[in-house]
């Protein structure tokens, strides 16, 4: 499979993960002992001397570059989870209040969390 093939492959795994559990089975996939990344590694030694290096730069940015995205989506996951746990903690605030407010807020919240990803 080609590289650039790997890392579209790749991303468009992390673009669809819902969850940290399938983030980290990508990271597996990809760049595990046994992953698509390692095993090009590996084939390193059957190429010449001249395009050994190359070759293993090119597959070390390829890593470089799922990581990044996979960091990306983590670190976004960890930012929307706090947002919404605020938002619990407003709501839950509100409700006791018995403010109009927090009926909207509810739709908001629901709104939110039907478009969840990584919760």
């Amino acid at each position: 499979m080609e590289l650039d093939a790997i890392i579209n492959q790749a991303k468009e795994l992390i673009d669809a993960a819902q969850d940290a559990a399938t983030l980290d089975q990508v990271r597996v996939e990809f760049m595990g002992k046994k992953g698509k990344l390692t095993d090009l590694l590996k084939g390193l030694g059957k190429l010449s001397n001249e395009e050994r290096p190359a070759a293993g730069q090119k597959i070390n940015v390829a890593k470089q570059q799922i990581q990044q995205a996979i960091s990306a989506t983590e670190v976004t996951a960890m930012a929307r989870n706090a947002f919404i746990s605020s938002l619990n903690y407003i709501l839950s605030f509100l409700m006791r209040l018995n403010t109009v407010k927090a009926r909207y807020l509810r739709y908001f919240r629901i709104s939110v969390l039907s478009n969840k990803k990584l919760c």
